[in-house]
């Protein structure tokens, strides 16, 4: 896949359609979780997580979910920004940025719009994040990171994309479990960020193919 080649009619259909399909979905998840009509389920499938509880998972999983966090991906960030400067890839720098903050503040926004509380059913509130839970940010940089790495490093070179693409997508999915498992978000939440970064990725696709950082 070329991220520059320009968009034939069908894949600009496609994308709009997935753009479209996340923020329709975004919007009825959000709706529910507002009724409390998914409680019961994100209660669920917190308490099935919770009995599965065990040293090796809550070290492997204390572990994971920092890759998510913004005081990992954030320097992650900056540096891969200024090699890609440095670099000459000045379209890529501009498209990682997009992507990735763009996804990331539309989740803050959300959270402190909705302020959703955190689950309380095993953390003390003490040790529950400070900030609302709906949707999860760490779930939302992970995913988002992982997207526009992958994009940028198909456009820069197509070498080991399916492999690279392979790895990126499990880390992402190790995060989001990470935090249904650490009883820090409900599972609502953690679909709601996996929703803002695929409509982010897929926006930051079509405004790469369409010239606007050429």
């Amino acid at each position: 896949m070329n991220l520059y080649a320009k968009l034939n009619p069908d894949e600009k259909l496609l994308l709009e359609a997935l753009i479209i399909l996340t923020l329709a979905l975004l919007a009825l998840l959000t709706v529910l979780v507002r009724q409390g009509v998914v409680d019961s389920w994100d209660e669920w499938l917190l308490g099935w997580l919770h009995a599965r509880n065990n040293l090796l998972l809550d070290n492997l999983f204390a572990t994971i979910t920092w890759l998510g966090s913004l005081k990992v991906l954030l320097p992650l960030g900056i540096g891969l920004s200024l090699w890609l400067l440095v670099r000459g890839h000045q379209r890529e720098f501009y498209l990682f940025n997009l992507g990735f903050l763009g996804a990331t503040s539309t989740t803050y926004l959300i959270k402190f719009l909705l302020a959703r509380e955190r689950p309380g059913t095993v953390l003390a509130p003490e040790a529950l994040p400070p900030d609302p839970s709906f949707p999860s940010a760490h779930t939302t940089q992970a995913f988002a990171f992982a997207i526009m790495l992958w994009l940028i490093s198909v456009g820069l070179s197509g070498e080991w994309r399916i492999v690279t693409a392979f790895m990126l997508l499990l880390l992402a999915v190790g995060v989001a479990v990470s935090r249904m498992y650490l009883q820090v978000h409900f599972p609502s939440d953690v679909l709601a960020g996996v929703l803002v970064a695929l409509s982010w990725g897929a926006f930051t696709i079509i405004i790469g193919k369409s010239g606007v950082f050429a």
